[in-house]
Protein backbone atom coordinates (compact mmCIF):
# COMPACT_ATOMS: atom_id res chain seq x y z
CA UNK A 1 0.00 0.00 0.00
CA UNK A 2 1.46 5.46 0.01
CA UNK A 3 2.84 9.50 -2.18
CA UNK A 4 3.93 16.46 -4.56
CA UNK A 5 1.25 14.49 -6.06
CA UNK A 6 -2.12 15.86 -4.68
CA UNK A 7 -4.32 15.52 -7.64
CA UNK A 8 -7.78 17.00 -7.55
CA UNK A 9 -10.19 16.05 -10.12
CA UNK A 10 -11.87 18.17 -12.41
CA UNK A 11 -15.67 18.36 -12.39
CA UNK A 12 -16.95 14.63 -14.09
CA UNK A 13 -17.21 15.39 -18.13
CA UNK A 14 -20.78 16.17 -19.08
CA UNK A 15 -20.03 14.29 -22.51
CA UNK A 16 -18.56 10.75 -22.49
CA UNK A 17 -16.02 10.47 -25.67
CA UNK A 18 -16.36 6.47 -26.76
CA UNK A 19 -12.78 4.28 -26.19
CA UNK A 20 -12.53 2.67 -29.18
CA UNK A 21 -13.00 -1.51 -28.79
CA UNK A 22 -14.78 -1.26 -25.83
CA UNK A 23 -18.46 -0.36 -23.85
CA UNK A 24 -16.93 1.60 -21.00
CA UNK A 25 -19.95 1.78 -19.55
CA UNK A 26 -19.58 -1.49 -17.92
CA UNK A 27 -16.84 -0.46 -16.10
CA UNK A 28 -18.08 3.20 -14.95
CA UNK A 29 -19.94 3.47 -11.70
CA UNK A 30 -19.53 2.53 -7.55
CA UNK A 31 -17.35 -0.61 -6.50
CA UNK A 32 -16.95 -1.82 -3.32
CA UNK A 33 -15.09 -4.71 -1.10
CA UNK A 34 -14.41 -5.25 2.40
CA UNK A 35 -11.92 -2.44 2.83
CA UNK A 36 -12.67 0.08 0.00
CA UNK A 37 -15.42 2.30 -2.15
CA UNK A 38 -14.46 3.29 -5.59
CA UNK A 39 -16.13 5.38 -7.83
CA UNK A 40 -15.44 5.50 -11.15
CA UNK A 41 -16.47 7.92 -14.28
CA UNK A 42 -14.74 8.83 -17.78
CA UNK A 43 -13.25 12.12 -18.32
CA UNK A 44 -12.45 12.50 -22.06
CA UNK A 45 -10.28 9.47 -23.28
CA UNK A 46 -9.60 8.31 -19.61
CA UNK A 47 -11.13 6.53 -16.33
CA UNK A 48 -10.76 8.11 -13.52
CA UNK A 49 -11.71 6.66 -9.77
CA UNK A 50 -11.64 8.00 -6.79
CA UNK A 51 -10.80 5.17 -3.98
CA UNK A 52 -12.13 5.86 -0.28
CA UNK A 53 -10.79 2.92 2.54
CA UNK A 54 -13.45 2.07 5.24
CA UNK A 55 -11.12 2.17 7.85
CA UNK A 56 -8.46 4.91 6.73
CA UNK A 57 -6.58 4.12 9.72
CA UNK A 58 -5.62 1.00 7.85
CA UNK A 59 -5.31 2.11 4.42
CA UNK A 60 -5.17 5.61 2.46
CA UNK A 61 -7.85 7.17 0.11
CA UNK A 62 -6.46 7.29 -3.45
CA UNK A 63 -6.73 8.59 -7.05
CA UNK A 64 -7.03 5.92 -10.07
CA UNK A 65 -6.22 7.48 -13.60
CA UNK A 66 -5.85 5.13 -16.88
CA UNK A 67 -7.22 3.39 -19.44
CA UNK A 68 -8.91 0.35 -20.73
CA UNK A 69 -6.92 -2.00 -23.36
CA UNK A 70 -7.65 -2.50 -26.52
CA UNK A 71 -10.34 -4.83 -26.17
CA UNK A 72 -11.74 -3.62 -23.19
CA UNK A 73 -11.01 -6.58 -21.07
CA UNK A 74 -8.45 -4.85 -18.74
CA UNK A 75 -8.19 -1.01 -17.02
CA UNK A 76 -4.38 -0.25 -16.72
CA UNK A 77 -4.12 2.87 -14.31
CA UNK A 78 -1.90 4.31 -11.90
CA UNK A 79 -2.80 4.68 -8.26
CA UNK A 80 -1.78 7.97 -6.09
CA UNK A 81 -1.64 8.77 -2.95
CA UNK A 82 0.01 11.72 -0.98
CA UNK A 83 -0.01 13.52 2.75
CA UNK A 84 2.52 15.09 4.96
CA UNK A 85 4.26 14.04 7.97
CA UNK A 86 5.51 16.24 10.79
CA UNK A 87 7.87 14.58 13.37
CA UNK A 88 9.70 15.47 16.46
CA UNK A 89 12.92 13.26 17.69
CA UNK A 90 13.02 12.44 21.00
CA UNK A 91 15.97 14.10 23.81
CA UNK A 92 17.95 10.65 23.11
CA UNK A 93 17.87 10.35 19.72
CA UNK A 94 16.40 6.94 19.46
CA UNK A 95 12.84 7.30 18.38
CA UNK A 96 10.66 9.89 17.00
CA UNK A 97 6.75 10.68 17.02
CA UNK A 98 4.24 13.07 15.65
CA UNK A 99 1.47 13.27 13.21
CA UNK A 100 0.74 12.61 9.33
CA UNK A 101 -1.95 13.44 7.07
CA UNK A 102 -3.50 11.48 3.97
CA UNK A 103 -4.43 14.32 1.37
CA UNK A 104 -8.16 14.22 0.31
CA UNK A 105 -7.94 13.12 -3.65
CA UNK A 106 -11.02 15.03 -4.82
CA UNK A 107 -10.47 17.94 -2.21
CA UNK A 108 -14.54 17.00 -0.63
CA UNK A 109 -13.19 16.83 2.85
CA UNK A 110 -10.29 17.71 5.36
CA UNK A 111 -6.71 15.46 5.07
CA UNK A 112 -7.33 12.57 7.33
CA UNK A 113 -4.36 12.55 10.27
CA UNK A 114 -3.14 9.85 12.03
CA UNK A 115 -0.37 9.35 15.09
CA UNK A 116 3.34 8.54 13.81
CA UNK A 117 5.96 6.80 16.07
CA UNK A 118 9.45 4.78 15.23
CA UNK A 119 12.14 3.94 17.13
CA UNK A 120 15.59 4.19 15.53
CA UNK A 121 17.36 0.87 14.06
CA UNK A 122 20.78 0.65 15.35
CA UNK A 123 22.73 3.04 17.80
CA UNK A 124 24.60 5.02 15.54
CA UNK A 125 23.72 8.96 15.55
CA UNK A 126 25.50 11.66 13.10
CA UNK A 127 25.49 14.66 15.42
CA UNK A 128 24.99 17.21 12.58
CA UNK A 129 22.36 14.94 10.67
CA UNK A 130 20.07 13.76 13.56
CA UNK A 131 17.40 12.47 11.24
CA UNK A 132 19.80 10.13 9.10
CA UNK A 133 19.27 6.15 9.45
CA UNK A 134 16.67 3.65 9.59
CA UNK A 135 13.48 3.72 11.70
CA UNK A 136 11.30 0.89 12.13
CA UNK A 137 7.28 1.02 12.85
CA UNK A 138 5.40 -2.08 13.06
CA UNK A 139 5.97 -3.76 9.78
CA UNK A 140 7.28 -0.47 7.97
CA UNK A 141 10.60 0.56 7.59
CA UNK A 142 11.70 4.64 7.14
CA UNK A 143 15.07 5.39 5.13
CA UNK A 144 15.90 9.08 6.09
CA UNK A 145 18.82 11.06 4.63
CA UNK A 146 19.46 14.10 6.41
CA UNK A 147 21.94 17.07 4.71
CA UNK A 148 21.84 20.23 6.48
CA UNK A 149 18.44 21.03 6.03
CA UNK A 150 16.94 19.05 3.57
CA UNK A 151 15.67 15.21 4.22
CA UNK A 152 14.44 12.64 1.81
CA UNK A 153 14.11 9.44 1.80
CA UNK A 154 11.09 6.34 1.13
CA UNK A 155 9.38 4.21 4.00
CA UNK A 156 8.21 0.35 2.16
CA UNK A 157 6.24 -2.49 3.86
CA UNK A 158 8.82 -4.85 5.12
CA UNK A 159 7.06 -8.48 3.57
CA UNK A 160 6.77 -6.54 0.12
CA UNK A 161 9.10 -3.69 -0.30
CA UNK A 162 8.45 -2.69 -3.99
CA UNK A 163 6.28 -0.88 -2.83
CA UNK A 164 7.21 2.67 -1.17
CA UNK A 165 6.41 5.87 -0.47
CA UNK A 166 9.01 9.04 -1.21
CA UNK A 167 9.42 11.92 1.01
CA UNK A 168 11.23 15.17 1.11
CA UNK A 169 10.86 17.74 3.78
CA UNK A 170 13.14 20.25 5.49
CA UNK A 171 14.49 20.62 9.57
CA UNK A 172 13.86 23.36 11.80
CA UNK A 173 16.37 25.56 13.10
CA UNK A 174 16.70 23.35 15.97
CA UNK A 175 17.10 19.97 14.45
CA UNK A 176 14.56 18.81 16.69
CA UNK A 177 11.85 18.59 14.18
CA UNK A 178 11.39 17.91 10.65
CA UNK A 179 7.83 18.42 8.20
CA UNK A 180 8.13 16.04 4.86
CA UNK A 181 5.48 15.72 2.43
CA UNK A 182 4.66 12.22 0.79
CA UNK A 183 3.89 10.22 -2.39
CA UNK A 184 2.79 7.19 -3.20
CA UNK A 185 2.63 5.32 -6.85
CA UNK A 186 1.85 1.81 -7.88
CA UNK A 187 0.55 0.66 -11.42
CA UNK A 188 -2.27 -1.53 -11.02
CA UNK A 189 -4.66 -3.91 -13.44
CA UNK A 190 -7.78 -4.84 -12.74
CA UNK A 191 -9.90 -7.13 -15.11
CA UNK A 192 -13.68 -7.43 -15.42
CA UNK A 193 -15.83 -10.92 -14.77
CA UNK A 194 -17.62 -11.86 -17.68
CA UNK A 195 -21.00 -10.81 -15.67
CA UNK A 196 -19.49 -7.24 -15.31
CA UNK A 197 -20.05 -7.04 -11.62
CA UNK A 198 -16.87 -7.92 -10.39
CA UNK A 199 -13.90 -5.39 -10.47
CA UNK A 200 -10.50 -8.06 -9.71
CA UNK A 201 -6.91 -6.71 -9.45
CA UNK A 202 -5.04 -8.93 -12.20
CA UNK A 203 -1.66 -9.40 -10.10
CA UNK A 204 -2.50 -9.94 -7.09
CA UNK A 205 -3.91 -13.09 -4.93
CA UNK A 206 -3.20 -15.55 -2.79
CA UNK A 207 0.29 -14.74 -2.03
CA UNK A 208 -0.10 -11.26 -1.75
CA UNK A 209 -2.82 -11.58 0.76
CA UNK A 210 -0.20 -14.09 2.55
CA UNK A 211 2.06 -10.74 3.08
CA UNK A 212 -0.65 -8.79 4.29
CA UNK A 213 -1.74 -6.80 1.33
CA UNK A 214 -5.05 -5.80 0.85
CA UNK A 215 -6.11 -6.94 -3.20
CA UNK A 216 -8.91 -5.51 -4.59
CA UNK A 217 -12.18 -7.49 -5.59
CA UNK A 218 -14.95 -5.52 -5.64
CA UNK A 219 -18.26 -5.70 -6.65
CA UNK A 220 -20.81 -3.49 -8.96
CA UNK A 221 -23.13 -1.35 -6.58
CA UNK A 222 -26.80 -1.54 -7.26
Amino acid sequence: MTITLLLIVPGWADERTDIIGTDTENWIGTWTDANHTISIEQVGTELIGIGTPFKPDADYSFLLTGTLSEHGTVYRIVMKSSGTRNLQISDDLMSFSGTGTVDSVDNSSDPYTYEVNATRNGTTTDPDNLWTGEWLSGNSSMILNQNGTIVTGKTYYIPDPKYTQEFEGTVSDDGKSVFMTWSYEEEVNFTLSEDGMNLIETECGEKEIAKGELCFNLTKAE
